[in-house]
């Protein structure tokens, strides 16, 4: 049975977060050892890895609601004062 393109993407996708989840914490827990000397426990780490991934996603969000935002107000045709509101 060959699996959908779309399927595969989102099992690629289902698979891909967690991993770089672990691989985030392990390169924090490393660096807060090694650099800061003020190791963090695994899940201390893990859940920093979930608060930055969390926060760009935030941040992403935000700045594209601005973008969205400014565009329409960009299409906006200014109402002219004589023009366009049926007084002359």
């Amino acid at each position: 049975m060959k699996i959908q393109r779309s399927t595969q993407r989102l099992l690629l996708f289902v698979a891909a977060l967690p991993a770089t989840l672990v691989i985030m914490a392990i390169i924090y827990m490393t660096g807060m050892a090694h650099f800061e000397e003020s190791p963090r426990t695994f899940m201390e780490s893990l859940q920093w890895a979930t608060e930055t991934l969390t926060e760009q996603r935030e941040k992403i969000c935000a700045d594209a609601a601005r973008m969205v935002k400014n565009a329409r107000q960009d299409h906006e045709t200014p109402n002219v004062q004589g023009q366009g509101d049926g007084q002359a």
